[in-house]
């Protein structure tokens, strides 16, 4: 998949408008997966249960991915935040 990866260096303004596209289950989601895997900290692995994905596009090419999935609330305890469902569904509240 060719991506131009060089730099944007505009104000916002300039950029001009911003394009969100809903990739799940269409053919843009091999390159929101393959962009996650390459430019992501942690890498890419498959969401568990019910997510979107998301490809935010500038100037006809893409410059974000955002991804969302309830498994973290599903879980009884995530192992990073160390906190509970419970405890999260209070703070919620």
């Amino acid at each position: 998949m060719n991506v131009d990866e060089t730099a944007l260096q505009m104000s916002l303004g300039e950029l001009g408008p911003l394009e969100v596209h809903q990739v799940r289950r269409t053919p843009e989601e091999a390159l929101f997966n393959n962009l996650i895997h390459h430019h992501h900290y942690r890498g890419y692995t498959q969401p568990v249960g019910e997510h979107l994905k998301y490809l935010v596009y500038a100037q006809g090419r893409p410059v974000a991915g955002i991804g969302f999935s309830n498994a973290l609330f599903s879980c009884p305890r995530h192992p990073e935040y160390g906190r509970t469902v419970a405890a999260h569904s209070a703070r919620r509240a």
